[in-house]
């Protein structure tokens, strides 16, 4: 388990991440920024003090250090803590949101700004590496990373779609689920592909139609989590 989660790298350098913002609201833990520096030691304080949490709110977490998001979503399993994502949550987040028995969208920004980004494990990037990297074994790499997600999801995954995003060579495509819920555009359309060199996103990337974050296994339910004030 702990090698196939090390291959989910990160758009970010991991050395520069940095801590998480920790608040707690009722049974609510919100959890937002980045993965990084003492979130686990500062999340098993956390715990004994705050029994009535059940659920955490991963808000605007754009990713961070890997073995970090590991724990996290392990910890969080763990207990059998539901997740939800208000507003962004991208890469390594999106290990942690996983980490939820029960998986949902959140409210505290509108529909349009709430989302999930996938996309494939990457190599230092962000310190001027070459891509793809020498003799690479990316094809690896993302079959290891779809295994893992499945294994998450279950049968209730849509995995040909994850795939696709998680294929995506360059380092800066993601692929978008939005809040399909509250986000209902004309054409229905609430996942998009980008590929990476789009200079609009999410206007220049490619919608994917009939498909979702409930229909991919990313999300379980469609109840909207309220935010605590």
């Amino acid at each position: 388990m702990r090698r196939v989660v090390a291959l989910l790298l990160l758009t970010l350098p991991l050395a520069h991440a940095a801590a998480m913002d920790f608040r707690v609201a009722g049974n609510q833990l919100v959890m937002s920024g980045l993965t990084g520096g003492d979130d686990l030691a500062r999340l098993r304080e956390l715990i004994p003090e705050n029994p009535q949490i059940d659920t955490v709110i991963l808000r605007d977490a754009p990713g961070g250090r890997i073995q970090t998001a590991q724990r996290l979503s392990e910890m969080i399993g763990e207990r059998g803590w539901r997740t939800a994502v208000s507003g962004s949550c991208s890469s390594a987040c999106v290990l942690i949101f996983l980490g939820g028995r029960e998986r949902h969208f959140a409210d505290g920004k509108p529909g349009n700004q709430t989302f999930i980004a996938i996309h494939t494990p990457i190599h230092g990037v962000e310190r001027g590496d070459t891509w793809p990297p020498p003799r690479t074994t990316l094809p690896r790499e993302q079959g290891a990373v779809i295994d893992w997600m499945m294994g998450r999801v279950g049968e209730r995954g849509d995995r040909a779609l994850l795939e696709r995003g998680i294929a995506n060579d360059h380092p800066h495509g993601y692929m978008y689920f939005f809040d399909h819920v509250r986000h209902r555009r004309p054409d229905g359309v609430s996942v998009f592909q980008c590929k990476g060199p789009e200079k609009k996103k999410i206007a220049d990337c490619e919608k994917i139609p009939g498909k979702n974050a409930l229909q991919a296994g990313l999300v379980t339910s469609e109840e909207i989590i309220k935010l605590n004030p």
